[in-house]
């Protein structure tokens, strides 16, 4: 018997005030669907009423956005992204899917959780999933050994003179730049790792990245993405 997934993008909650809202286009499909895996893109979380910059985020009232992802049907979500910031709001935001027994994977306690993925099974075939940002602030929001946060594949960018090109001459002032993007060889190894420990219990494995700039296949990505295939996984998404 064949499974259904659905694989979104983006998921944001902010000021919702309604639970039916959000999905109320989609809900249908989705309930029809086994499995349902988005990229949650906000916190379930209230901040204090007054709190410091430090504090702001991607902020959705938990009870509301809560009952949001379970009224529709979502299985499981992405944490690793960008909004996805502060040990507070990262640790209140799990705990709030665990309430809901949605699974999520790519934010934990620390590094170990955050990198550990999930692992839904339907008719005898077991689907597992993770995730990873490249899209994140250089400050307290990577997990550590011993910190909550996300999971990372850090990438890097050079700027080098095309000096190779014919026209227009490289010796002239004001010559834009070529931008070269890679990623980091220790974070891709772990994803190896990741996804080669992920091929023994599940049968078909996601990997999902948050990623890019604008509309843009960088460089970095199609190296992500080529890696995650070479690894195992079945499946590459991405969104950013």
């Amino acid at each position: 018997m064949a499974t259904k997934m659905i694989l979104t993008g983006d998921v944001n909650l902010m000021n919702v005030t309604d639970p039916a809202v959000p999905f109320a286009r989609v809900e249908d499909e989705f309930r029809a669907t086994e499995i349902v895996f988005c990229n949650l893109e906000c916190c379930l979380y209230q901040p204090p009423g007054r709190h410091s910059l430090e504090h702001e985020g991607f902020f959705a009232d938990p009870q509301v956005a809560g009952e949001a992802l379970r009224s529709a049907g979502i299985h499981a979500v992405g944490l690793a992204n960008n909004v996805n910031y502060g040990e507070a709001a990262i640790m209140a935001s799990i705990a709030r899917l665990d309430q809901l027994e949605i699974v999520h994977c790519g934010a934990g306690a620390n590094r170990a959780l955050a990198r550990a993925p999930v692992i839904l099974a339907h008719d005898g075939t077991r689907f597992g999933m993770l995730q990873r940002s490249s899209v994140y602030w250089p400050t307290n929001h990577e997990a550590s050994e011993e910190t909550a946060g996300i999971a990372v594949i850090r990438g890097h960018t050079a700027y080098q003179v095309p000096m190779h090109r014919s026209g227009p001459p490289a010796n002239r002032p004001g010559i834009p730049p070529e931008i070269l993007t890679w990623a980091d060889p220790v974070y891709l190894r772990w994803l190896d790792e990741d996804i080669a420990a992920l091929r023994g219990p599940a049968e078909v494995v996601v990997a999902s990245f948050h990623w890019g700039l604008h509309r843009e296949v960088l460089q970095y990505m199609t190296e992500i993405a080529h890696r995650a295939i070479d690894a195992g996984a079945d499946l590459v998404i991405g969104h950013g």
